[in-house]
């Protein structure tokens, strides 16, 4: 039997590699143990291991948030949200809930702002009066994200 002091450190480096990593299979993986494992501290609640785990597990989606969030930020108008959206819609779900009219109406006006920016575009191109620089179309498109989500927030607030 492994002394406590062994056991822990070995929780620790699970826990720091599923905060990294995000899954059981390669937490276990980079720390050489079996899953079995980690369900016997899961079920055991050994040394707190559930409370810690759920921290870890928030560690791991809070990366993956910051992720997105950059690749919002470098998101040009043609390209796809679809996936974006499936990344927060799984690790941010209080600001995407898919049964909230209030979600789905910031959605709604997100992809409104984005064909917008997009109809602009094209008719800038169209009519020969010049493109819009990358740059301000990022600003307005991040500026238009951060409108939606703050209103989503307040929203998301105030319910509370």
């Amino acid at each position: 039997m492994k002394k406590p002091e062994e056991t822990k450190a070995k929780q620790d480096a699970f826990l720091t590699a599923y905060g990294e990593l995000g899954t059981i299979t390669y937490a276990c993986k980079a720390v050489g143990m079996s899953r079995s494992t980690y369900y016997n501290w899961l079920e055991n609640n050994l040394y707190n291991f559930k409370e810690k785990q759920a921290v870890a597990h928030e560690i791991f989606g809070e990366s993956i948030r910051n992720i997105a969030l950059e690749r919002i930020k470098l998101q040009g108008p043609k390209d796809n949200p679809v996936l974006l959206m499936a990344f927060l819609n799984a690790f941010a779900p209080q600001y995407f809930k898919r049964d909230s009219s209030t979600a789905n109406d910031a959605a709604k006006e997100l992809m409104i702002e984005l064909k917008k920016l997009r109809n602009m575009q094209q008719e800038l191109r169209d009519d020969k009066k010049g493109v819009i620089e990358e740059d301000d179309s990022k600003k307005r498109a991040m500026d238009e994200v951060e409108k939606i989500l703050s209103r989503q927030m307040e929203s998301d607030d105030n319910r509370d």
